[in-house]
């Protein structure tokens, strides 16, 4: 989870927005899309998107299927609809993120607008691309490997999560820690 994460959550559940933190879902493993029984149930457009998004990441496929088994987090449900919440600090805010927005299927059903977010990456890419950019990942290697995990993860829950009952996933862009104004956005999104 984010690190200011629990400060907006606080700050949700005063503006009386129930969210569940850091859960755990069967659908969100270590394997991304490739899991068998989420590829399975997942339409060939999103498949096609998310391959797309992992060659264009530069992602090696063999290494992604072959992680070992382990769950991944989503930052917050919003109870009771059980809907995705993601909670964005700056380090979501890479050119690798804005690569895999500019893949995603016109038919994506997405909590947010998807030019707003685009635009959003753009104007904050420049700081966020300095960060973890030393940090490597075995699926993604080279130069900037975490955050190109990190872009392709966030595809992962954006077009994936709809096809569980979890979505259309609401995405909170909070580059700068304004806790009001993303708070505010949660309010409009839900």
């Amino acid at each position: 989870m984010a690190k200011h994460a629990p400060i907006f959550q606080r700050r949700s559940q005063a503006a009386g927005i129930d969210l569940r933190a850091d859960v755990a879902l069967d659908w969100l493993t270590r394997n991304g899309h490739l899991k068998p029984d989420v590829h399975q149930r997942l339409p060939s457009t999103t498949i096609r998107a998310l391959d797309w998004i992992l060659e264009a990441l530069d992602g090696d496929r063999q290494a992604l299927a072959a992680k070992p088994r382990g769950s991944m987090r989503v930052d917050f449900l919003l109870e009771p609809q059980g809907v995705v919440v993601e909670y964005d600090e700056v380090q979501h805010f890479t050119t690798a993120r804005l690569k895999t927005l500019s893949l995603y299927p016109a038919t994506a059903p997405l909590g947010f607008d998807l030019n707003d977010y685009m635009a959003l990456v753009r104007r904050w890419s420049p700081r966020g691309d300095k960060g973890f950019a030393h940090k490597t990942a075995a699926e993604f290697p080279g130069p900037a490997g975490r955050q190109r995990q990190r872009a392709y993860f966030d595809a992962v829950r954006d077009l994936v999560a709809p096809h569980f009952g979890n979505g259309p996933l609401i995405r909170i862009a909070s580059p700068d820690n304004d806790y009001g104004a993303a708070v505010a956005r949660l309010r409009a999104a839900v």
